[in-house]
């Protein structure tokens, strides 16, 4: 995994981190639950959350989290598509037992 911790990334980024670790859980036969969501273990799996700035109708902001299995569910071409030139920021990494990344944490920066 790239060390994104801390840095500011565009969409494009983050699709590259999500891809990375689909990649890495296929590779590693990491199972998925019935809805399709890959099962956290403490060996190889890597998990993304995304949280996603929206406005309501008076204006408001507020935080929407998503998983990576969301985004891959609804096609990645249409994140693309709509946050590619988008500021996001890695807020925190997690490592399992083996000191391996296992969650990455991103929030959009700007609406």
């Amino acid at each position: 995994m790239i060390n994104t911790n801390g840095k500011t990334l565009y969409g494009a980024d983050v699709l590259t981190v999500i891809n990375k670790a689909i990649d890495n859980n296929k590779s590693n036969n990491v199972e998925k639950d019935k809805d399709g969501f890959y099962l956290e273990n403490d060996t190889n799996s890597i998990k993304v959350e995304i949280t996603f700035l929206s406005k309501d109708e008076e204006d408001n902001i507020k935080e929407v989290v998503y998983q990576m299995e969301n985004l891959e569910k609804t096609g990645l071409s249409d994140f693309i598509a709509s946050f590619g030139v988008t500021k996001f920021e890695c807020t925190n990494i997690e490592y399992n037992s083996q000191g391996k990344v296992c969650k990455i944490h991103i929030k959009q920066l700007e609406i």
